[in-house]
């Protein structure tokens, strides 16, 4: 499906981008499952940055395994090399300058390995005079502003920006329904029942 009705968050996050290369900058984005944040960070990225899913059913070996590998591909990290605890994870990320990077599902650190958030915190606070960009994305919102908005975690004050993605606007879904092959009547009604969450129209499409 199309991509839409995204560009002011596209705008923004390319302004970071560029303010990013001066000096690190660390992004939370805030939105409800199915509302699109997956799709807008994966078409900023597009063949520019590296993208990690915080899978909260892996363990934490399993997942820096998994991101171990996720670098050698991006060639931020070389084929010999190996990231052997979360510390040196980080510190790669850090000192490599690594292209934009995105944690998708970001509060999921809080079941796999909690100790993410310190050691991030540390790593911010040793590199803020390098350029970066690594944007916190995040379903649960109550448990994400927590993490950056109490006193008493790790990153508190340590995001420069923080935003939430909203549904889609009625005149987007329509134009996403005229696609669809959906009747004005018709996309009205599905509006009023599920909102502006792109995944349901994913769905009809998929149907």
């Amino acid at each position: 499906m199309r991509f839409v009705d995204r560009e002011t968050e596209l705008k923004e996050l390319s302004e970071i981008e560029a303010l990013s290369k001066k000096k690190l900058f660390v992004v939370a984005l805030y939105g409800l499952r199915r509302v699109g944040k997956t799709r807008l960070l994966l078409e900023f990225l597009k063949s520019k940055g590296i993208y990690f899913f915080v899978n909260k059913n892996k363990t934490s070996a399993d997942l820096l395994n998994e991101y171990q590998e996720i670098l050698k591909k991006g060639k931020v990290l070389g084929e010999l090399e190996s990231v052997d605890s979360w510390d040196k994870f980080f510190d790669v990320l850090m000192k490599r300058n690594a292209p934009p990077i995105v944690f998708d599902e970001f509060q999921n650190f809080s079941f796999v390995e909690p100790a993410v958030f310190g050691i991030m915190q540390k790593n911010i606070d040793l590199h803020e005079g390098k350029s970066g960009l690594i944007i916190l994305s995040g379903s649960l919102i109550g448990l994400m502003k927590n993490l950056f908005k109490s006193s008493k975690e790790p990153l508190y004050g340590r995001i420069k920006k923080g935003f939430k993605l909203e549904q889609l606007s009625l005149a987007s879904c329509l134009e996403l329904g005229q696609e669809l092959g959906l009747a004005k009547e018709e996309l009205v009604k599905v509006y009023l029942v599920f909102g502006g969450y792109p995944k349901y129209f994913v769905a009809i499409e998929d149907f």
